[in-house]
């Protein structure tokens, strides 16, 4: 690996930032509003609780299942030849509203072809970035700290590809598994454990086999004041955080071809007051050290060596991952030089309400709020020809919301694919629901597949989800 660069890249990276090309913003003036406020479609701040999973319950005894089978070898494609894209350009072409796509000599699709390609996909949502699971003294057995047995398997990736999911995010969070080491130099980076490494690229592998795009992230380490935190007190040591660990997966997938793309963070956010409220004037400032990450993050994976390292799809959320950010979300510089490789990372529980069944009637209020969402991508994003995903959506599964939700998965997805870019084009806006292995608790109940025998816990609202976005 080449550790002795991570100083010169996370310091390239910030000068690199000179030149990003950002989402313009409204230029108002936005009053800080209190914790827990968003807003919907037209702008009105509504109060909605924190959807973060709180408290997470210890896991009852579960046994360990017998005969899994072992994913059939899938070594990292070999003979593969390494992208001939100069990967450090003098200078780098913003967005222009005339799309000039550059053609890719490793057969990477465009970018609007790769968001239809990206479909409709499933999150493998609290296993792989369980965290701080203090009960346990075995790394390992975190994956099952949040969910229970089983383990994840090929059949269990078999399953969602059958079903007609596309795309897999595969959520990890990775600082309860890695050391700081100092180097001789007495500069420090963060190695990842080999036996976690290991565990992530053979679930990784387990979607390959199944022929799905995946989408592999730095996920809770952004939410925590010693890893990655956006204010200037931790910036050197986030950037360090970012780079150490972009380095380490961007060399062990770096010959993965396009259908693997990178995520740089998940929701990155201050913890306190202003945590889901992005208008806040201290939530407005930590937008401009996310975009100093997320620049750090693709200009780690640029230069890091791997055949396709220097041209694969890059996912960047701005504060929280919120639609609400990006006012003040930047467009990372990209060193390929190929238009549409950067996408900005959306998640849109919307409305809240609905989302969390505290509202179980699927109205023309929803209908709107649903608009509003594609209306913002559009506008925001798609009118710069940025290419954008929502990797995170979903809405509790109550037995009493059961006919509006269905109704619900057919407008907000049919509604995916109606947005355009600048030139009129329409464009298929990629949706990965959430999954966190709980159904019908009334706790954050995202659970759609029961994960003890593979099957779907509900057959019809899965069937509904899949050809709404055929």
């Amino acid at each position: 690996m080449r550790h002795k660069k991570l100083l010169t890249i996370a310091l390239t990276a910030a000068i690199f930032l000179t030149g990003c090309s950002g989402v313009q913003g409204s230029g108002q003036t936005v009053t800080p509003l209190p914790y827990g406020t968003e807003f919907n479609a037209l702008g009105t701040p509504i109060i909605k609780e924190t959807p973060v999973p709180t408290d997470t319950p210890k896991p009852t005894a579960t046994s360990t299942p017998t005969n899994t089978p072992k994913p059939t070898a899938t070594k990292k494609p070999t003979n593969t030849p390494k992208p001939t894209a100069t990967k450090k350009p003098t200078s780098t072409p913003k967005p222009t509203n005339t799309p000039t796509p550059i053609p890719d000599p490793n057969g990477v699709p465009e970018w609007r072809e790769m968001l239809s390609q990206m479909g409709t996909g499933w999150n493998l949502g609290n296993t792989l970035d369980a965290k701080d699971a203090t009960w346990f003294t075995d790394e390992m057995k975190y994956e099952t700290a949040w969910v229970g047995e089983p383990k994840v398997s090929q059949k269990m990736i078999d399953t969602v590809a059958e079903a007609g999911f596309t795309t897999i995010r595969v959520p990890v969070s990775w600082h309860n598994h890695v050391t700081k080491t100092v180097r001789e130099d007495g500069s420090s980076y963060y190695r990842i454990s080999e036996k976690w490494m290991k565990r992530v690229h053979e679930i990784v592998d387990y979607c390959y086999n199944a022929g799905l795009f995946v989408i592999l992230n730095i996920h809770h380490d952004d939410a925590d004041a010693y890893y990655v935190y956006p204010d200037s007190a931790h910036e050197a040591e986030s950037m360090n955080y970012v780079v150490s660990i972009w380095e380490q997966i961007a060399t062990e997938f770096g010959d993965y071809d396009y259908h693997l793309i990178f995520e740089t963070l998940n929701e990155p956010r201050l913890v306190g007051a202003s945590e889901w409220n992005p208008g806040a004037a201290d939530a407005r400032e930590a937008q401009k050290y996310i975009n100093r990450y997320n620049q750090a993050a693709v200009f780690t994976i640029r230069t890091t060596e791997g055949a396709y390292n220097g041209v694969r799809y890059i996912g960047c959320p701005g504060y929280a991952a919120s639609m609400w950010s990006l006012d003040g979300f930047e467009l990372p510089q990209d060193p390929s030089g190929l238009e549409g490789r950067i996408m900005a990372s959306v998640h849109a529980y919307t409305p809240y309400n609905f989302a969390t069944a505290k509202e179980t009637s699927f109205n023309s209020s929803v209908k709107n709020e649903v608009d509003g969402v594609f209306n913002m991508i559009k506008n925001k994003l798609l009118s710069k020809n940025i290419p954008a995903y929502i990797g995170e959506w979903g809405v509790y599964a109550e037995k009493n919301n059961y006919d509006a939700r269905m109704k619900y998965v057919d407008y907000y997805i049919s509604s995916s694919y109606k947005v355009k870019d600048s030139s009129g084009t329409q464009i298929r806006i990629p949706m990965i629901i959430w999954d966190n292995n709980q159904y019908a608790t009334g706790n954050e109940s995202y659970g759609i597949l029961n994960r003890k025998n593979n099957t779907w816990f509900e057959d019809e609202f899965v069937k509904a989800i899949v050809n709404a976005g055929k």
